[in-house]
């Protein structure tokens, strides 16, 4: 007889009891988890949905209080418009579990109470926010809606708008929206930043050489203004009374940042001790230095020019510092259009405007930066100053001497991929950023009277402190054209004029203001709104050499691969019909 095993079961009951409780334990285990350590997955390319290092740093650093926004986006609207309100709210989500819960956030339907309903509205258009319209079109009516997509943020006694699209008598259409979304992290940073920053810097730009005027910068000053107090400078000035110029020590007193922008007259001694104490004591320079003359408009009534070097006299004091901005030219393959004078027409290549890039911080995921008729530059002295190079010209690139002729009809004469010239290195420097404790220029150089004399104030070691040299003053002008009304306006840095769509629309095509934005911010110690100012989509640039080597090769192939890949699949197919029914 067989002996019987025991086979006892549990029961259903018994399993199913197991399973809730295990899958209970399991979504306690995630929920505790997820308090701890807040994450979430970004699918995007850019990774766009997702906070920056410096935003989740800012939230750890520099917040002390509660922010309480107000958002007036609440009510029916249309999918595009509910899409944006559902981003902020996941956007502002974030902010509360990174910043542990110091973002307090609701949404105001500002027509909720319509006995209240135009003051309140007129109190936040007060303090900012700005109305946007939109069509709606259901049954076949169209109506035109008005709404507010902007929130007033409160910090201690503070309080700032923001606007979540860009303000403007237009309709707004669903890739506006898209773009407002895309800068959501922007644009609520900067408002925080703004609220709880405990100095505004000065900067300045420096006149008296006949630098870049106020209409040249108009673009990139009123972009500086955002984030700093702006204005210009003097040292030296003209005296009535024996018609001659002084030179004001004490001019630089209370800037922290001096913009010194495509000077065309060169310094006398006086002026650059000024701005070598300046340095000296912590202020941060940016030099956007043209070293050559390019008299380009007079190609509008002769057939060529010479370019020749310019003295600025800035030369001895650059190269104490730690460069040198050579007396040449350099053109690239990668490069921009410029407009003919003489016929009035566009050259799409011109070789003398290099658009250019590099790996550091301020370049990441911009546009190139346009740089017209730039120098290089090179790195001196010694280890103790750090040397980071800012722009770099591409791999395909040519350095024309001091003096040679310019001319629209000679193209060849600047084309780097044509050239045969022997390249020291694969790329040239044409901008570096400085940093460490520099050593006056004039150490050595003036009496130890004036050294030892306490009211001078002289310093021959600088505190740790960066300045910026850039072998092109062009990088921050602006162009300027003619409004409708035939007012003089200038084009934003990021338009070029001969650079348009099908329908005759400026584009974005250059980096330069996101660059210079991002620039002053990284040498101001502002660095929290880089990562996110930069996040737009690079232009992937053709290799200028294969198109200028290799056209018809290229134009033959796009034609003919096309044709003779369809008659390959016709054959195929042909010859495997023919197998298939063969013994049939």
């Amino acid at each position: 007889m067989k002996s019987k095993k025991s086979n006892k079961r549990k029961s259903p009951f018994i399993l199913n009891i197991t399973e809730i409780l295990i899958a209970l334990a399991i979504v306690i285990l995630i929920n505790y988890i997820g308090q701890k350590k807040f994450t979430r997955v970004d699918l995007t390319e850019d990774k766009i949905h997702t906070l920056s290092d410096r935003t989740v740093a800012f939230f750890e650093n520099e917040l002390e209080g509660v922010v309480n926004i107000e958002i007036y986006l609440d009510g029916e609207f249309p999918a595009y418009i509910q899409k944006l309100k559902n981003s902020i709210k996941e956007k502002l989500d974030e902010f509360q579990a990174y910043s542990k819960y110091k973002i307090n956030y609701k949404f105001v339907n500002p027509n909720a109470d319509k006995a209240i309903a135009d003051d309140f509205k007129r109190n936040i258009f007060e303090d900012g926010v700005r109305p946007m319209y939109l069509i709606d079109r259901e049954e076949g009516k169209e109506e035109k809606i008005e709404f507010w997509p902007g929130a007033i943020i409160r910090y201690k006694d503070r309080q700032t708008a923001v606007n979540f699209l860009q303000v403007g008598n237009y309709l707004v259409s669903p890739p506006q929206v898209n773009a407002g979304i895309n800068q959501l992290e922007y644009n609520f940073v900067k408002a925080f930043w703004e609220l709880t920053k405990k100095k505004r810097y000065n900067i300045s730009f420096l006149r008296g050489h006949d630098e870049l005027n106020n209409a040249q910068a108009r673009m990139i000053r009123d972009q500086l203004l955002e984030f700093y107090n702006v204005d210009t400078v003097r040292i030296k000035h003209f005296m009535v009374s024996d018609s001659s110029y002084k030179e004001d020590i004490h001019a630089l007193d209370k800037t922290d940042g001096l913009i010194v922008a495509k000077p065309q007259k060169p310094f006398n001694e006086k002026e650059k001790y000024i701005i070598d104490q300046f340095i000296m004591n912590g202020g941060k320079v940016f030099w956007l230095i043209d070293m050559m003359n390019v008299p380009e408009d007079s190609l509008a009534v002769e057939k060529f020019v010479y370019t020749e070097p310019l003295d600025l006299n800035l030369d001895d004091i650059l190269f104490k510092y730690g460069v040198r901005v050579n007396k040449n030219l350099v053109a690239d393959a990668n490069c921009g259009p410029t407009w003919r004078r003489d016929t009035y027409k566009p050259i799409y290549n011109w070789f003398l405007y290099p658009r250019v890039s590099s790996n550091h911080i301020t370049m990441q995921n911009v546009a190139p930066v346009m740089l017209k008729y730039v120098s290089s530059v090179e790195a001196v002295g010694g280890e103790e100053i750090h040397k980071s190079v800012l722009l770099e010209t591409s791999k395909d690139y040519k350095i024309m001497p001091s003096r040679f002729r310019l001319s629209y009809d000679f193209m060849d004469g600047y084309n780097p991929t044509l050239s045969e010239q022997v390249r020291k290195t694969p790329t040239v420097p044409l901008a570096y950023l400085l940093e460490g404790e520099f050593t006056s220029h004039y150490k050595g150089r003036i009496t130890k009277s004036f050294v030892e004399n306490k009211a001078a104030g002289f310093k021959e070691k600088s505190k740790n402190t960066q300045m910026v040299v850039i072998g092109d003053g062009d990088v921050i002008r602006n162009e300027l054209g003619y409004s409708n009304k035939g007012n003089l306006v200038p084009y934003r840095l990021e338009f070029d004029p001969n650079v348009r769509d099908r329908n005759g629309n400026l584009v974005p095509y250059n980096g330069n203001g996101i660059f210079f934005l991002n620039l002053t911010d990284y040498v101001m110690g502002n660095e929290y709104l880089i990562p996110l100012r930069s996040r737009m989509k690079t232009q992937r640039l053709l290799d200028r050499k294969e198109i200028s080597l290799k056209r018809t090769k290229w134009q033959i192939i796009n034609l003919l691969v096309p044709i003779a890949l369809v008659i390959l699949l016709g054959v195929a197919q042909f010859f495997i019909r023919k197998k298939k029914h063969a013994h049939v």
